[in-house]
């Protein structure tokens, strides 16, 4: 058997975005998108978003974390 370099054109060039949460800092990762406007696409069908209250603005959050600060906003309304 004779070994040589693995084929150029099997090889795939592939981004990973890497969003973390400000508050508990949970890392999210995307691949297969071209472009930031993509990931941040993807990330908000899976939930992450920034929020604002009254309190506090939060630029980027996990679907746990926005869920507990909706529940505070909730608590704090009532």
């Amino acid at each position: 058997m004779k070994i040589r370099d693995i084929e150029p054109t099997e090889i795939e060039v592939m981004s990973v975005f890497v969003i973390t949460c400000f508050i508990c800092s949970e890392k999210h990762y995307i691949s297969l998108v071209k472009s930031v406007s993509e990931a941040i696409n993807s990330a908000t069908k899976e939930g992450w978003h920034g929020y604002e209250t009254t309190d506090e603005t939060c630029s980027t959050a996990c679907p746990k974390c926005i869920k507990e600060a909706q529940d505070n906003e909730t608590e704090a309304a009532a």
